[in-house]
């Protein structure tokens, strides 16, 4: 059961490979993908955690038109 838990985390989409796929224009992207940059898979049974992805802010401040961070 962990490691099912874990594969579901790891198996979402990573948001950077849609964006590049939609070149990098946020409105061409598919309004029904659900694709966070971060997942987390909460194991009731024991209380474990799985998480996947990350959050890369400079590919957020370029999608929302911001200059780079310094």
């Amino acid at each position: 059961m962990l490691q099912e838990a874990r594969k579901l985390a790891e198996k979402n989409p990573r948001f950077l490979d849609i964006f590049k796929e939609a070149g990098f224009d946020f409105y061409k992207i598919d309004p029904d993908i659900f694709a966070p940059a971060v997942v987390a898979v909460n194991n009731i049974k024991t209380g474990k955690t799985f998480r996947a992805g990350t959050l890369d802010v400079e590919v957020m401040r370029g999608s929302l038109g911001l200059p780079p961070s310094t």
